[in-house]
């Protein structure tokens, strides 16, 4: 059978496979006991070398590692070519046991993979004998430690390092070394085992016939990569946080922050699971991120070995690739595809597992260059720049609806040019707040649910939007009938966004500064002077309508005034999620891109803490706030120490309002007050918990103590908690209910007297 789709052929029943002039051949059974096989092969079309991952084949696929203890069957990719890597069992064998029978993995002739199968036999026939190795005198002491005994077992021809407690009992077997299987790849050979306590770890010594010893110590899979961050140490910096969560927040607030490729490192199991937060985020908001992981070394994955997780499997749905390095010698080329892949195109995290017996294997250092990462231009065709140039020259009504992947693709000069030529009033998501400064005369400031009136309204009354980097979101615009007076062209480096949330009437595929840069010259000045009178008189209603002040109480704007007031250009803003993130990204006067951090698609409670770290890390002369709601700092303030041990001078203003207060303000708006643990009643005196953590807390009560508290914790070199207390029912105003069009807006003074 052909078929030019690689893909399609990849059932549960595909065994095995193999590359041959330029076909993919495998084979399905076609009878119960496995016996009989049908060949099929598949034409090798392009778009195999896409993504130049590894291809899963057989009962492997959709249970990658499972308790299932099955076979699997494995395609690597490398230098261009294909090959079968291997077929295991269970036991790590090459070969396969189903059903009692057992088949071997075989190539024939024509340089063709089979399976031949072999007697059928009882394994619990092969051999009942049990041998308990001897072990050295001089090392029979460390036979035991603490209240735990190991010793090595053979059985059945499988050797295992047992443990027991003092008495043998509680047998637990923490290591299988399949080399010792007699099977097609390996001869048994003769092994020299000794097993040694060094610095708490058991450590198994084993030697082959030629007397190369080998090393291997039971857990800590990363810690080879860590000898070796120790041994280059003056070259690497290594930041050690309190939680995997907030290393890979910290990871991103530095890619988000100086436009690299952040870089986030956790061991095995629980490690790596907690890095999935952070990863998702930085998927969902775009952000090139490398996350390294340690695993359980390759004999023992699947075999729900300690701390062993399927981790690749896991962030699949969250990572643009991920990698699982099976050969020491394919190591430097994937870290460097990682970086490669993380920041090209529309960028994102990447995820580099490696074994733990990697990790302690050698390889010729090669020196890899990084590959150039040039901005995506080919899809940018005359066709389409002439046809969206000409729905620009045609509209009066213009509005450009501006988002993250403006700020991706270094696109703000251009942004502004652009905006300025056509004189259109620019609405910002709030992954673009800064790519066009706060006080410019065309910036409406942010759209969508918690958007500015201005921004909102415009939307409805253009006669032409024009999307650059920018999704459609539900908390956006995600229905065409909220803005059906208005055609759509949308510019985008991923093609997957293109019609995806709402049908477009024209667009451009590739990078947004090239792409604006090749539109310039096609497009004609604009004055639209009545489409800017609407602009002025909108933008004066946003003022005016959410800005009920008793020259009182601490409010945010107060806040951010102050704050305004003070930045001389150098205020880096990052957030958690709740009203503070809002009441930010809607008061901050913004003067420069990349100074909103804050998480977006995802919104991720404890994002914050992590991210300032890795800003001011990335950016030491920046000066760093992490704007946080008392509920969000809770999520992870133990980064606080790690802020500490380093000395990185952050400054946490804890808008304190004793709430979930988006949560909050919901259960207020659309549940009758019904206010359903939202209330937080928590005795935390957050200036105690800065100096508990060795760093400086300060308290704001009111409005004449900000000015010299601000002031105070700028000239302080240490990291910093302000406690801003504000009242547990203010809002975020204007808001537009969940599915409401996008016009419909709530405002302050609508709920006067309510």
């Amino acid at each position: 059978m052909e078929n030019g789709n690689v893909d399609e052929p990849y059932t549960d029943s595909a065994f095995y496979c193999a590359i041959k002039d330029g076909y993919l051949y495998y084979e399905t059974p076609v009878d119960d006991d496995y016996e009989y096989f049908d060949v099929y092969r598949v034409k090798i079309e392009s778009q195999i070398n896409i993504d130049k991952k590894e291809l899963y084949l057989g009962k492997f696929i959709g249970q990658a590692y499972s308790r299932a203890k099955d076979f699997y069957a494995e395609i690597i990719y490398d230098d261009d070519s294909y090959y079968l890597e291997a077929v295991y069992n269970e036991y790590g064998e090459k070969s396969i046991r189903k059903n009692g029978n057992r088949y071997l993995l075989c190539i024939d002739e024509n340089g063709m993979y089979t399976l031949k199968k072999c007697e059928k036999t009882d394994q619990k026939q092969e051999s009942n004998e049990t041998q308990y190795i001897t072990i050295s005198e001089h090392v029979q002491e460390y036979n035991s430690y603490g209240d735990k005994q190991f010793y090595l077992k053979q059985e059945n021809g499988n050797t295992e390092l047992i443990q027991t407690d003092l008495n043998g009992n509680n047998e637990k077997v923490l290591k299988r070394y399949a080399d010792c299987y007699e099977s097609v790849a390996y001869t048994d050979p003769t092994y020299i085992f000794s097993i040694m306590v060094c610095e708490d770890k058991l450590v198994v010594m084993y030697e082959d016939q030629e007397s190369n010893p080998k090393y291997d110590v039971v857990g800590y899979w990363e810690l080879n990569i860590y000898d070796y961050l120790y041994k280059y140490k003056e070259q690497i910096k290594h930041y050690l946080t309190c939680h995997e969560q907030g290393a890979a927040h910290a990871a991103d607030g530095y890619a988000r922050s100086s436009g690299k490729v952040g870089v986030c490192i956790a061991t095995s199991g629980p490690g790596a699971t907690n890095l999935v937060t952070g990863i998702a985020t930085a998927y969902m908001d775009s952000v090139p991120l490398v996350a390294i992981t340690g695993n359980v070394q390759k004999s023992l994955l699947g075999r729900d070995s300690f701390q062993e997780v399927d981790i690749t499997g896991i962030t699949m749905p969250i990572t643009k690739h991920n990698f699982i390095v099976k050969d020491i010698n394919n190591l430097e080329e994937t870290i460097r595809k990682a970086f490669y892949i993380a920041k090209e195109g529309r960028p994102g995290p990447v995820l580099i597992d490696i074994p733990k017996d990697i990790t302690s294997d050698k390889t010729e250092y090669k020196g890899l260059t990084p590959l150039p990462v040039e901005p995506k231009s080919k899809h940018i065709t005359v066709t389409s720049l002439n046809e969206a140039a000409k729905y620009i020259n045609d509209s009066e009504k213009p509005l450009i609806y501006a988002g993250g992947g403006v700020i991706n693709s270094d696109a703000t000069e251009e942004l502004i040019n652009f905006a300025e030529k056509i004189n259109a009033p620019v609405a910002t998501t709030l992954m673009c707040r800064g790519a066009i400064p706060s006080e410019h005369r065309l910036n409406t400031g942010m759209i969508g649910m918690h958007g500015s009136n201005a921004s909102n309204i415009l939307a409805t009354k253009c006669d032409l939007i024009i999307a650059l980097g920018a999704r459609f979101s539900d908390r956006v615009i995600s229905d065409k009938e909220f803005i059906n007076n208005a055609k759509i062209i949308q510019i985008d480096v991923d093609p997957a966004e293109i019609n995806k949330n709402v049908r477009v009437d024209s667009f451009i595929i590739g990078d947004i500064k090239v792409a604006l840069q090749k539109l310039m010259p096609l497009i004609n000045e604009k004055r639209n002077e009545n489409w800017l009178k609407t602009v002025e008189e909108l933008k004066l209603l946003s003022i005016t309508k959410n800005n009920s002040d008793d020259g009182e109480q601490l409010t945010p704007r107060f806040l951010f005034e102050k704050l305004s007031s003070l930045d001389d250009g150098s205020f880096v803003m990052t957030t958690e999620v709740g009203q503070h993130q809002m009441w930010t990204a809607q008061y901050f006067n913004f003067k420069t891109p990349r100074t909103l951090i804050s998480s977006g698609g995802l919104g991720t409670m404890g994002f914050g803490l992590g991210a300032a770290i890795g800003v001011k890390v990335a950016s030491p002369n920046k000066t760093v706030f992490n704007i946080a709601g008392d509920g969000s700092f809770g999520m992870n303030c133990n980064e606080f120490a790690t802020a500490v041990k380093y000395n990185i001078p952050i400054k946490i203003i804890v808008m304190n309002n004793n709430a979930l207060g988006m949560v909050r303000q919901w259960q207020s708006l659309f549940y009758e007050a019904r206010y359903s643990q939202t209330t937080l009643d928590r005795a935390t005196d957050f200036v105690k918990l800065a100096e508990a953590f060795g760093g400086v807390g300060f308290r704001v009560e009111k409005r004449d103590e900000l000015d010299g508290v601000l002031k105070e914790a700028l000239s302080v070199n240490r990291p910093v908690i302000i406690d801003y207390k504000i009242d547990s029912d203010k809002k975020v105003f204007p808001m537009v209910a969940p599915g409401s069009p996008i016009h419909q807006i709530i405002n302050e003074e609508d709920l006067e007297g309510k």
